[in-house]
């Protein structure tokens, strides 16, 4: 214990202290509904998402998720754009 007038001791030096708002059990809130996947890549695969994400101010991870989302509301956006012409076509 710290006597009057000094400073508190630190116990957890290393440890990065938490802000309320933005502390531990907002990030665990985040991320307990994502599901872990092994990914395997080529080197030269790796790199060159290592360089996207840094162009990008993210991590790999990171740019690999945005990306793999991108891909899939792409999709949902031209299978939407599919059933639009059928119907429109009056096939449907």
């Amino acid at each position: 214990m710290a006597a009057a007038g000094e400073a508190p001791e630190k116990k957890d030096r290393g440890k990065k202290e938490e802000n309320p708002a933005w502390g531990e059990n907002l990030s665990k809130d985040l991320n307990k509904d994502k599901k872990q996947l092994l990914l395997r890549l080529s080197p030269r695969l790796w790199q060159e998402l290592a360089r996207w994400a840094e162009d990008d101010f993210r991590s790999i991870n990171g740019q690999i998720e945005y990306l793999l989302s991108e891909c899939a509301r792409q999709r949902h956006r031209s299978n939407q754009d599919r059933k639009d012409e059928e119907t429109s076509d009056g096939n449907w």
